[in-house]
């Protein structure tokens, strides 16, 4: 009877799943279900070659980047590995990449000496200094690297209204409420200011304009239909 206990006990430890073994296209919390902010990206909270996303019913998908990339919030794009980083140490900031936090899906955060850096957070909880590409800042809000006049700061330009190639102004129409446009160029976006102008802003090298999320992103979140 002594021995049939404990081949019984060593099953039942041996069958339960471990944190390592979970599966990770079932074993996650869904964030889409109270999702206030309408998000429509989240990285996954243990593999970062995965990313979530939420569709308008609060329903989650769990997608997979391409083999050798890994997911990037601050672009919701999936991003080569050997993207360069720091690892933070010794900057006199206190590590945010706790275990509470990597659990939770919380795995980005400013910088308070650079708002063009941001701080990401790896599965072992070490935190990376990554960098904004150029032209853009690290906005904390919607946890992106953003243009700056979307963190506040506006862009100007000496040229308003140049570049529309003889479409119609957008920023004087019946959709006034609304500040960014596409461009018949991909690689650009129209912004408008309070006074109905139209300014045509470029992306970064190698980004695109994505209306519905009404900043610059990877061209392949465009072939994915994100």
């Amino acid at each position: 009877m002594k021995y049939l206990v404990i081949v019984l006990f060593v099953g039942v430890a041996l069958a339960a799943p471990s944190e390592n073994k979970r599966d990770s296209y079932q074993n996650v919390v869904n964030p889409c279900r109270s999702n206030a902010n309408n998000r429509v990206y989240y990285p996954h909270p243990r593999d970062q070659t995965k990313f979530l996303q939420c569709d308008v019913f609060g329903r989650m998908f769990v997608i997979q980047c391409p083999a050798g990339e890994i997911y990037n919030q601050a672009t919701t794009t999936c991003i080569r590995q050997q993207t360069t980083t720091s690892q933070t140490t010794n900057t006199g900031v206190q590590n945010p990449c706790t275990t509470a936090n990597v659990n939770s899906g919380k795995i980005y955060f400013s910088v308070a000496t650079d708002s063009h850096q941001f701080i990401e957070c790896d599965l072992n909880g070490n935190a990376n200094i990554l960098t904004c590409p150029s032209q853009l800042l690290w906005d904390e809000n919607r946890l992106s690297c953003v243009y700056q006049f979307q963190t506040g700061v506006m862009v100007t330009t000496p040229n308003p209204n140049g570049g529309l190639g003889g479409i119609a102004n957008p920023c004087r129409g019946s959709a006034t409420s609304h500040q960014f446009f596409s461009h018949p160029d991909a690689t650009k976006f129209i912004q408008c200011d309070i006074a109905g102008d139209a300014f045509v802003l470029s992306c970064p090298s190698g980004l695109v304009w994505n209306q519905f999320a009404t900043t610059c992103v990877s061209p392949y979140n465009m072939v994915a239909g994100r």
